[in-house]
């Protein structure tokens, strides 16, 4: 889907059945943050979703944690999913 590489042209990002794994480094990008991944069968859980440049990055996340069944935590600027 075309949308989800050109959604930065609109504010938006768009995720069509990603894995985590890619969805990590698109959020590094368009926070400038450091995401971290515990487990290799987290990294290829899936995700579909669309998020807007102005909804706040705890909202981003915790709609992603809800999603596939994770947590996260913040720690030295860094933020890390797990089970």
């Amino acid at each position: 889907d075309v949308n989800a590489y050109i959604g930065w042209m609109s504010g938006k990002l768009i995720f069509e059945n990603q894995p985590l794994s890619k969805v990590v480094t698109r959020l590094e990008r368009w926070y400038d943050l450091t995401f971290n991944v515990e487990g290799v069968n987290i990294r290829e859980r899936k995700l579909t979703a669309t998020f807007s440049q102005r909804q706040p990055l705890e909202e981003v996340l915790d709609a992603i944690a809800m999603s596939l069944d994770l947590t996260y935590v913040k720690h030295d600027g860094s933020f890390t999913f797990k089970q």
